[in-house]
C-alpha cells in the first residue's frame, strides 16, 4: 500500500509540475501572441496614418500653385479653396454669384482676410493671372449688379445676396465682368514631432507676401519620423532663365507609395 501510495504522490507532484510548466508555456504563448498582434496592429495603423497622409497632399498638390519644398519633411503651396466667375468689378472689390445661385461659384471653403485670389480675364494664357490678397469677403445685396435678365443668376435667386471680396489693393484696371476668379489659401503641410514619441502631418496657414505661419495644426498621423523611412519630400529643380524652378515632387513614406507632382 505505501509503495502505490508513494506512486500515486509522486504521479501528483509530477502533474503538478507539468501543470504549471504548462501554465507558464501558455502564458508566455499568449503574451508573445498577444505582443506580435500589437506590433500587426500598430504596423498597420502606422500604415494607415501614412497613406492618408500623402493623400491629403496629393489632393493639395493636384488643385494648388506655387508649389515649394521645404526641405525634406514640408510643402508649401497655395491651397485651392474655390473658384467663380465676377459679375461685376469695382475699384477694390469684386462681385462674384453666391453659391450654388447660378452654378457659377464654387466654394466649399469662404475666403478670409489674408487669403490670395487670382483673377484673370477668358480667354487668356495661363501667365495673365493678376493676384491680390483678400482684405474680406461676405454677403452683400447690390441692387442692379448681377442680374437675371444677363444670365449671372436665375429669377428665383435674383434676391439673394451676391458674394462681395473686398481686396487689399485695387483691382486690375484690366478686369472685367466674366473674369475667372480662384482663391488660394497660403499654408504648409510640415512633419512635425508631437510628443510622447509621436509625429504627426500638420498644417500651418502662412500670409502669402509676408511668408508668416500661425500654428500647426494635425492633418494625419500618427507617423515615422523622416529618419524612420516616414514622411519624407523630394524635389527636382531645373535651371531656367528665370532661375531655378521646381520640375517635380515626390511626396511618401515607408507605408505608401511616392506620389509625383506635377
Amino acid at each position: 500500500m505505501r509503495l502505490k501510495h508513494g506512486h500515486t504522490l509522486v504521479e501528483a507532484l509530477c502533474a503538478l509540475t507539468l501543470g504549471g510548466l504548462l501554465a507558464v508555456s501558455s502564458a508566455l504563448t499568449l503574451g508573445a501572441t498577444r505582443s506580435a498582434l500589437e506590433r500587426a496592429e500598430a504596423r498597420d495603423i502606422g500604415g494607415r496614418a501614412e497613406r492618408e497622409a500623402v493623400a491629403v497632399v496629393r489632393r493639395a498638390l493636384a488643385t494648388g500653385a506655387a508649389v515649394l519644398a521645404r526641405g525634406d519633411t514640408a510643402v508649401e503651396l497655395d491651397l485651392l479653396l474655390g473658384a467663380g466667375v465676377a459679375c461685376a468689378v469695382g475699384a477694390r472689390e469684386l462681385l462674384l454669384p453666391w453659391p450654388a445661385a447660378a452654378g457659377l461659384t464654387t466654394l466649399p471653403t469662404m475666403p478670409t482676410a489674408d487669403d490670395l485670389v487670382a483673377v484673370r480675364n477668358r480667354p487668356v494664357a495661363a501667365e495673365d493671372w493678376h493676384y491680390a490678397v483678400v482684405d474680406s469677403s461676405g454677403p452683400r445685396v447690390v441692387s442692379g449688379s448681377c442680374r437675371a435678365a444677363d444670365g449671372w443668376r436665375s429669377p428665383l435667386a435674383e434676391a439673394q445676396p451676391l458674394l462681395r471680396v473686398v481686396l487689399v489693393d485695387s483691382v486690375p484696371v484690366d478686369i472685367e465682368p466674366g473674369a475667372e476668379v480662384r482663391f488660394y489659401r497660403r499654408g504648409r503641410f510640415a512633419l512635425y514631432h508631437a510628443g510622447r514619441g509621436e509625429w504627426m502631418l500638420g498644417w500651418r496657414r502662412c500670409h502669402p507676401w509676408s511668408g508668416a505661419c500661425g500654428p500647426i495644426q494635425p492633418v494625419a498621423g500618427p507617423l515615422r519620423s523622416a529618419g524612420a523611412g516616414g514622411f519624407r519630400v523630394s524635389a527636382a529643380h531645373a535651371l531656367t532663365n528665370n532661375g531655378w524652378e521646381l520640375r517635380a515632387m515626390g511626396v511618401g513614406g515607408r507605408g505608401a507609395g511616392a506620389l509625383v507632382w506635377p
